[in-house]
């Protein structure tokens, strides 16, 4: 039995493949029993709430890792930017998922406890406030 853990972005990653393979109806018995995201808006919330890079010392922060690192950053970015949630009609998956955050600016709980809609079943833990000195990145 697998579950699969998303954090901020990676967790509209899990829920696009997961949609992707409900689409296409693909059997395996390596799919997953339920999906963890964590740190993320529900996907409908996403695109107008989780932008990092707007933070006004976005650059400054980045600015420290190497031109690989960077050009991944930016890749990331991207994505982030092009991201439009398109399930309206259909956006639960089929299986539960666990919401969980710090209750950071880029997700906050009631952001994350809207994933409820989404999963067969939720839960939902809190996992406290992160101290203002810690970054996205880190």
């Amino acid at each position: 039995n697998t579950v699969w853990f998303g954090q901020g972005m990676g967790a509209i990653v899990a829920y696009e493949l997961l949609k992707m393979i409900e689409k296409e109806r693909i059997q395996s018995p390596n799919l997953p029993v339920a999906l963890v995201v964590s740190d993320c808006p529900a996907p409908h919330l996403f695109a107008a709430t989780y932008r990092p890079y707007a933070a006004s010392n976005w650059t400054d922060r980045t600015a420290p890792y190497p031109p690989a690192e960077q050009k991944s950053i930016g890749e990331v970015v991207t994505m982030m930017r092009s991201y439009r949630f398109v399930h309206e009609k259909s956006e639960k998956v089929l299986v539960p998922i666990l919401g969980c955050c710090h209750g950071t600016a880029l997700a906050d709980v009631p952001s994350v406890k809207a994933w409820e809609a989404y999963g067969q079943s939720f839960k939902f833990e809190d996992l406290g406030q992160v101290e203002e000195h810690e970054w996205y990145l880190e």
